[in-house]
């Protein structure tokens, strides 16, 4: 008699009650037990628990450090919630996900449609059986090639011809609509199941208030991206305030003073005027412009301007720059989000016309880029690559002292503080564009460097987690296409 192979159970069953017992005991309130179970029931724990995931604590040692991944690098979250998690609130972010998930689909399909649409009607008018002339076609689809594994020859072109031909000659079959291996005899032939009347008046009511609520969801989805640009806007805020590093403070209160930092940036600005090679000219502005402004910065912090703690900063060729099919980058506004370049179109210049625009400072990787007039005013990123290249035009460049992060002088740019008093800046204006004297004097709340460091990766984290939320929106959306037809087909199944 064979033996039963052991299997190893790492976690007990448990019922619902148990469940909703285990989200208590961690810290969750649970506002309606009844409730609780009963979507645990319809939803499952651990389809929720993703939900929940960026709730939890995350661990810390015994000196109170954080606890990290030594295969990711990654805090380690502890089972524990942090304050105040809702089981209600998670439940209503699984139904906006549900049904961001379904309006995001049902947008795509519109699209596709409407380029299928757009697609036939052009060919169309060049040809109206263009999809057997041979010119709209690949070339590399029309070449025939040897099936191994099948042992014949083959042409892409022609197969799907042949195909095509064959829902061609379906469809001209007396048919109700042009739906292909349906004549009008089998459609007389099918049996179609009707509930009592009581009960299809039910179904009806209840697709009704379904797509009610899809409509709902429709409106909660155009506020989705806006919230969440919100939300880094206010991590920003929190951040230069001095809240999000006001528990670091108070561990390490003997940090150097900003005061001394800033000096250091003196003494290094001092340096660099000794070695330059170029015709730059040192001076700096101690004016602070606090028209539009009030920040209120911690005691080890000093206000400062961003003059003061950037070593260059240097305006761009006032030039429309000569394009070429190939050569040297030559970067553009466009190629500007907040924080980040993108370089997917890119546009370049001759090798003359690289250099002449290089000649006031050569950028280099850590640099700051900013655009300071045009459609896109007010925007910064870091340029965050080794290649060689040069400024196009409407923006400038700053390379911030070494005693202050690129990615704190980075994110303090794009913060609500600066873009408001940007808005101030150009209000009225009929082209609206910055002076570089008024960017010079932009207000810069300068904490010590250990405390940037610490800023940068508070943020980063954050900033992650939105991330992680704004993608899985994304990938949520892409669903969204099936939400009315899966509400008709569980009505009639």
């Amino acid at each position: 008699m064979k033996k039963k192979a052991r299997t190893s159970v790492t976690k007990p069953h448990k019922n619902y009650s148990e469940l909703v017992d285990k989200l208590i005991n961690r810290g969750m309130i649970i506002p309606n037990r009844e409730r609780a179970e009963k979507k645990l029931s319809q939803i499952g724990y651990y389809r929720l628990s993703g939900f929940w995931y960026p709730c939890r604590q995350f661990k810390v040692d015994r000196n109170g450090d954080d606890v990290i991944h030594p295969a990711t690098g990654e805090q380690i979250r502890d089972d524990c919630f942090q304050k105040d998690i809702n089981f209600n609130d998670i439940i209503e972010l699984y139904l906006f996900d549900k049904n961001l998930r379904l309006l995001m689909l049902d947008a795509i399909e519109r699209i596709e449609i409407q380029i299928r649409t757009i697609i036939a009607h052009e060919i169309g008018y060049h040809d109206p059986l263009g999809y057997l002339n041979q010119d709209f076609i690949k070339p590399e689809k029309c070449k025939s090639w040897y099936d191994k594994k099948n042992k014949k020859n083959r042409n892409i072109w022609e197969e799907w011809k042949h195909r095509l031909n064959k829902q061609i000659s379906r469809s001209r079959k007396d048919c109700i609509v042009a739906l292909p291996g349906l004549n009008r005899n089998e459609a007389y032939a099918l049996e179609i199941k009707l509930p009592p009347p009581n009960e299809q008046e039910r179904i009806a009511d209840k697709i009704e208030t379904l797509q009610v609520k899809t409509v709902k969801a429709k409106k909660a989805l155009e506020t989705a991206k806006p919230l969440l640009d919100k939300l880094r806007l206010s991590i920003l805020a929190s951040a230069f305030r001095g809240d999000l590093t006001a528990d670091w403070r108070k561990k390490t209160p003997d940090v150097e003073n900003a005061k001394k930092l800033l000096k250091k940036i003196g003494f290094e600005r001092e340096t660099a005027k000794k070695n330059s090679q170029t015709r730059y000219s040192f001076k700096i502005s101690t004016e602070i412009d606090e028209r539009f402004v009030d920040i209120e910065t911690p005691s080890n912090w000093i206000k400062t301007n961003v003059d003061s703690v950037s070593i260059y900063i240097v305006d761009c060729a006032h030039s429309t720059p000569k394009w070429t099919t190939s050569g040297k980058i030559c970067l553009r506004t466009t190629n500007f989000l907040p924080f980040k370049l993108v370089l997917d179109e890119v546009r370049y210049v001759s090798n003359e016309t690289f250099q002449n625009r290089r000649k006031r400072l050569k950028p280099q990787n850590g640099d700051i880029l900013y655009s300071r007039e045009g459609g896109i005013l007010g925007i910064a990123c870091v340029l965050d690559m080794d290649e060689d290249v040069c400024l196009g035009q409407r923006m400038m460049m700053f390379r911030p002292s070494y005693f202050v992060l690129s990615k704190y002088f980075l994110y303090y740019l794009n913060s609500l503080t600066i873009l408001k008093h940007v808005k101030n800046l150009v209000s009225g204006s009929a082209a609206p564009h910055i002076n570089i004297r008024d960017i010079k004097k932009y207000p810069f709340p300068l904490p010590p460097f250990e405390e940037q460091k610490e800023m940068a990766r508070q943020i980063d984290r954050l900033f992650d987690l939105v991330d992680k939320i704004e993608k899985h929106h994304q990938e949520t959306e892409i669903k969204v296409d099936t939400l009315c037809k899966s509400i008709l087909a569980k009505a009639y199944r």
